[in-house]
């Protein structure tokens, strides 16, 4: 009889080997993942540093371009102030003629304008166009006017002021009130006439005349009838030596 050895050990198929065990598939999907991520994130990095870099280039260029117009804006300032200090000049020569041929501005002119200015409680009593006083390193320009006199109150030579203010024979912006003092009862009694004033108050207030020429104030000079300036005005209106 022949017997028949099967060995069921040597006929079995050895599934991997001697190598690693293969690594799980979930495992290799996260691996992907990642590297899908990691190349997402760098292709937004890479994408906003060159809409940065471009970003950059753009603002450089609008500011060359910004520097550039405020380069010529600033030349035309600078022509524009030229011009405007040429007209000045020419204007203060064109003053200093007209003073030269029709002289300054009538006294009689800028107290009668003065007096209608003045309110019902106020009296003037002295009246004095003069020089003005020396300032340090600040040269005279203009005559000064200087007013005294008394009123009911210190309200009423506010109001003074503020009409005075109003004079286009004076610069505003320089007359002022340099003192107000209430007096003496026996000393009011001694001022009061004229014009019905009953004064409590003394005052005196300092204003600057006009810079405008007699030709700019024409029309007050002849309110103020002062013929024969007005006339001179105007004949050197007709010969087109002023405006």
């Amino acid at each position: 009889m022949y017997t028949i050895d099967v060995n069921f050990l040597d006929d079995r198929i050895v599934v991997g080997g001697d190598g690693d065990p293969a690594a799980p598939i979930a495992d290799q999907q996260f691996l992907w993942i990642g590297v899908g991520v990691a190349v997402v994130a760098l292709a937004i990095v890479g994408g906003y540093y060159t809409f940065l870099t471009i970003r950059d280039q753009a603002l450089q260029q609008e500011l060359a371009t910004l520097t550039s117009e405020e380069s010529k804006l600033k030349s035309e300032l600078e022509a524009i102030t030229r011009k405007r200090d040429e007209v000045k000049q020419i204007e203060q020569r064109t003053g200093q003629l007209l003073t030269l041929f029709v002289g300054q501005l009538p006294t009689n002119a800028v107290m009668a304008d003065i007096r209608d200015r003045t309110p019902a409680k106020v009296q003037i009593r002295a009246f004095d166009i003069g020089a003005p006083a020396a300032v340090p390193g600040v040269a005279a320009v203009a005559p000064v006017v200087r007013l005294t006199g008394v009123a009911d109150s210190a309200d009423d030579v506010q109001s003074f002021l503020l009409l005075l203010q109003d004079s286009k024979f004076l610069d505003g912006t320089k007359t002022r009130i340099n003192s107000v003092r209430p007096i003496a009862q026996a000393a009011a009694a001694a001022v009061v006439g004229g014009r019905g004033v009953n004064p409590l108050f003394e005052f005196t207030i300092e204003a600057s005349l006009t810079s405008q020429n007699a030709a700019q104030l024409l029309p007050e000079l002849q309110k103020a009838g002062a013929t024969g300036l007005v006339e001179r005005v105007l004949l050197l209106k007709e010969k087109q030596v002023v405006q």
